[in-house]
């Protein structure tokens, strides 16, 4: 494990650096996301500041947890950016080349790409944070700092597990990268507000299948001292990090199962 993070970590080191050689691209793709998280920032605050407020959720509250989640994107957009964009490699026959290196699958498919892009949503999500932070200050106390990181690792992993389960499928059908954009689009539209505003289903859905409401909406539950009166009740608070091992293990099973099969047919 401690192996396959440092290859990490690597990979990211060497992809940045070599962005850096295109200061355009560099500067425009960085941009481009920043301007698009920004702008979906925008709509929510019109919105939410039009009616005073989300269900008992007021404005930097909710600035707050969607900076949470611009943070978790970005990273994985940058960082995790092979994975995403994982039916490229399949369809290309690089997989090949990355069985035969004496690494893991999964630690070359995160490194195979670095796009400095994803630094855009993480800048937006930072900026975010903040100006909520000013509108409605999080109750901080000692142990909740903690805590914070991990909400953000535990989100950042819910997502990276969703893009796997969806990667994985390349295994099988090369063309699924439209699912890929379709869960991205859809897990931005859906943080953006409280998930207390949706209905039953989709509550539902958010909390057990999708489990993007375990991002930043739960959680800041704690950080807000806001006691939960939605679907699943006071226990959804703390389970963060327990949907995050749920979602990235049963996406790493089928990740495993997808390579096996791509062993057993001798292609994608």
């Amino acid at each position: 494990m401690r192996r396959s993070i440092a290859l990490q970590f690597a990979y990211i080191r060497i992809g940045f650096i070599s962005a850096l050689q295109y200061r355009v691209n560099f500067i425009g793709g960085i941009i481009g996301l920043f301007l698009h998280s920004v702008l979906a920032a925008v709509g929510g605050i019109v919105l939410i500041d039009r009616f005073g407020g989300v269900l008992g959720w007021d404005l930097g509250q909710v600035m707050f947890m969607f900076g949470l989640t611009r943070i978790q994107s970005g990273i994985i957009y940058s960082a995790f950016r092979g994975i995403v964009s994982w039916e490229f490699h399949v369809r290309e026959g690089w997989v090949d080349l990355y069985l035969v290196r004496p690494r893991g699958m999964l630690s070359q498919a995160s490194g195979a790409y670095f796009d400095v892009a994803g630094l855009g949503p993480i800048i937006a999500g930072i900026g975010l944070i903040v100006y909520g932070a000013i509108l409605s200050p999080p109750d901080l106390t000692w142990w909740l700092v903690p805590w914070l990181l991990v909400v953000m690792v535990s989100g950042t992993m819910i997502q990276l597990g969703l893009v796997m389960i969806i990667s994985s499928s390349a295994f099988y059908n090369v063309k699924m990268g439209s699912a890929t954009n379709a869960v991205e689009r859809s897990q931005w539209q859906m943080n953006l507000f409280p998930a207390s505003a949706y209905s039953t289903v989709v509550q539902a859905l958010i909390t057990i299948g999708l489990p993007w409401a375990f991002m930043a909406f739960y959680p800041a539950h704690l950080l807000y001292d806001v006691s939960p009166s939605g679907l699943f009740g006071e226990p959804v608070m703390y389970l963060a990090p327990v949907a995050a091992i749920a979602t990235f293990a049963v996406a790493y099973a089928g990740w495993r199962r997808g390579i096996r099969s791509y062993q057993g047919i001798g292609g994608g």
